[in-house]
C-alpha cells in the first residue's frame, strides 16, 4: 500500500525537513518580532530604569551608565531581592535611552528564547542520545516552533521587559548553560574544553543571579548531569563541569542570602508554606497545570513530533532504560517550577513564572518521547532487526503524518475560542495588521506628550485601544496613588498621574 486516503506514504527526505521546518520558524517569526515595535514600558519598567534614564538625558557616557546601572542593583540587593543579574539588566531598560529602543530588548528575549530552545534539544539530542546530527537538528527545530506558537502568555513572556527579562530571557539563557555543560561532560576531545568551561562559568554566575525558579532548576539539573557524568558515563572530562556547578552555587548563596530578601519575605509571611509542604504543592500544583499546558493544539503539534523524536531514536546508540523513572524524574523536574513560589508567596505563581515552567514541559515532552520510542523501538519492535520494517517505522518522516498533524493544528484553530491567545503567531499578526498595535502605541506617544506639556498634577483620558499581547489590564489607574501611577509619575518628574473615571 503505497497511498492513504490518496496521500502518499513515503518517506520525505531529513534535509527537505530541515529546509522547511526552517521556513515554517523564520515565517512564525516575523509577527512576533514586528510586534515588538509596538510594545511600551509599564510600571516596573520605569522603576528600575528611572536613574539610568537621568544619568544619560544628563550626558552619561557608557561608563557611567554602566556605574549607576551596577550602583541601583547593590542598592536593590539591600533592599529588596537578591536577583543580582536581572536586576542589573532590568536596571538597563532600552527605553531608558528613548521610548524608540524598548523594542531591541523584547528582541533579545524572543531571540534568546528560540536560540536556548533549539540549542540545549539539539544538544540533548545529539550528545546525550547521540543522534545523527541531521535528525537532533530537525527535532530542534520543530520544538522551538512548538514553544514558539504554543508560549503561555506573550504579555508577561515576550512583550513587558522586565517580566520577560526575569523569566524568559533567564531561562532560556539556563538552556545555552545547560548545553554547554552537557558538551562537556559529553565530549571526547580536548579541543575546545578550556573555552566551554569558561564560557559556562560566565554563564553560571549570570543565571544563578535570576529568579529563584531558574536558579532552583538550574542548580538541579548541573548537578544531575555532573554526577552522571562522573558516576555513569566516567568521563574523565566531566570533572570539569565542577567549575560552574561550583560558581552557580556560590552565585545562588549570594543571591539567597541578599539582606532585600527579607522585605520581600515580610510581605508573604502570613501565606508563605514551609520547605516540606512547598515541595508537596508542587506535585499537585504540576498536575493542575497539565491541563492548561495541553489541550488540542499541544496535541496536534505532538502527532507531528513524534516521525522527528523516532528519527532522534532510531538513529541512536543511546540505551533507553526505565523510561519510567526517567518520565518521573522528569514530572518532578517540572514541578520544581512551582516550588519556589509556593514557599515565597505561598501559591504557585504568577503568568512570568508559567511562560518557564512551560517551556521546560514542552522541551520535557519531547526528551521523553523520544526516550519511550526509543525503548519501544529497541525493546519490543524486533521486526526489524530481521531487516523488516517494524511496527514503528510508520513513522519514519512519512508525508501523510506531518499532514495529519497540520490538518489537526488547522482544525484546533479554526475550533479555539481564543485563536489570538492560543497560537503565538496569529495573535501577533492579528494585532499589527488590524491596526491595534499601532493605534496603542501612538495613543502612547501623545500620553508621553501630554504629559511633558502638563503640570505636576496630570489628567489622562481611559486608553482605547487595548491589545492584548501589549496592554496591561491596569497599566494606570484613576486614583494617584496606584503604585504604576507613581511610577510613572516619577519618571516624567511629576507631582501625580492618574486616568478619569
Amino acid at each position: 500500500m503505497e497511498k492513504v486516503l490518496g496521500l502518499p506514504l513515503k518517506k520525505i527526505p531529513q534535509w527537505v525537513i530541515s529546509c522547511g521546518l526552517i521556513l515554517l520558524l523564520l515565517i512564525a517569526l516575523v509577527p512576533v518580532y514586528r510586534l515588538t515595535l509596538y510594545a511600551f514600558p509599564y510600571y516596573d519598567d520605569f522603576n528600575y530604569g528611572i536613574n539610568v534614564k537621568y544619568a544619560f538625558e544628563h550626558g552619561a557616557g557608557f561608563s557611567k551608565v554602566i556605574k549607576t546601572a551596577y550602583e541601583d542593583t547593590v542598592f536593590t540587593y539591600n533592599t529588596w531581592q537578591g536577583t543580582y543579574s536581572s536586576v542589573f539588566l532590568m536596571v538597563l531598560m532600552p527605553a531608558a535611552f528613548g521610548y524608540q529602543y524598548y523594542f531591541i530588548g523584547l528582541c533579545a528575549i524572543i531571540t534568546m528564547f528560540v536560540l536556548g530552545t533549539c540549542y540545549l534539544t539539539y544538544t540533548v539530542c545529539s550528545k546525550v542520545f547521540k543522534a545523527s546530527k541531521l535528525s537532533s537538528f530537525n527535532l530542534a527545530l520543530f520544538v522551538t516552533l512548538m514553544n514558539v506558537e504554543l508560549f503561555y502568555e506573550a504579555q508577561q513572556g515576550f512583550y513587558w521587559y522586565n517580566s520577560s527579562i526575569h523569566y524568559t530571557f533567564m531561562h532560556s539563557l539556563m538552556f545555552v548553560l545547560l548545553a554547554e555543560i552537557i558538551r562537556i561532560v559529553y565530549s571526547d576531545k580536548k579541543a575546545g574544553t578550556a573555552f566551554r568551561v569558561a564560557v559556562s562559568s560566565i554563564l553560571a554566575f549570570i543565571v544563578a543571579g535570576a529568579n529563584f525558579v531558574t536558579g532552583l532548576q538550574g542548580f538541579l539539573m548541573i548537578l544531575f548531569i555532573f554526577l552522571a557524568g562522573v558516576f555513569v558515563i566516567k568521563n574523565k572530562r566531566a570533572i570539569w563541569a565542577l567549575c560552574p556547578l561550583l560558581i552557580f552555587f556560590a552565585g545562588m548563596i549570594l543571591n539567597v542570602a541578599a539582606p532585600g530578601n527579607a522585605s520581600r519575605q515580610a510581605i508573604y509571611a502570613d501565606v508563605a508554606k514551609g520547605p516540606i509542604e512547598s515541595v508537596l504543592y508542587s506535585f499537585l500544583a504540576g498536575f493542575k497545570h497539565l491541563n492548561e499546558f495541553t489541550g488540542f493544539p499541544f496535541w496536534a503539534f505532538f502527532v507531528g513530533l513524534i516521525p522527528l523524536a523516532y528519527m532522534v531514536a532510531k538513529s541512536s546508540s543511546f540505551n533507553f532504560k526505565m523510561p519510567l523513572l526517567v518520565t518521573a524524574l522528569s514530572f518532578c523536574f517540572y514541578s520544581t517550577g512551582y516550588t519556589p513560589s509556593l514557599y515565597g508567596m505561598g501559591y504557585d505563581g504568577l503568568a512570568r513564572t508559567f511562560c518557564a515552567v512551560k517551556l521546560v514541559f514542552l522541551v520535557l515532552v519531547a526528551i521523553n518521547l523520544i526516550y519511550w520510542l526509543g525503548w519501544i523501538g529497541k525493546k519490543l519492535d524486533k521486526d526489524s532487526e530481521d531487516g523488516k520494517e517494524g511496527v514503528l517505522s510508520f513513522f519514519e518522516n512519512r508525508v501523510i503524518v506531518f499532514v495529519l498533524s497540520a490538518a489537526l493544528v488547522v482544525l484546533s484553530f479554526a475550533v479555539s475560542k481564543n485563536q489570538a491567545g492560543k497560537f503565538l503567531t496569529y495573535g501577533a499578526y492579528y494585532y499589527v495588521h488590524t491596526g491595534e498595535a499601532l493605534n496603542y502605541y501612538n495613543e502612547h506617544m501623545v500620553m508621553d506628550t501630554l504629559i511633558k506639556e502638563a503640570g505636576d498634577e496630570v489628567v489622562l483620558d481611559p486608553f482605547v485601544w487595548r491589545p492584548w499581547f501589549l496592554c496591561k489590564k491596569d497599566e494606570l489607574e484613576t486614583y494617584p496613588m496606584a503604585e504604576q501611577n507613581q511610577a510613572l509619575a516619577r519618571w516624567y518628574g511629576k507631582r501625580e498621574i492618574y486616568i478619569s473615571e
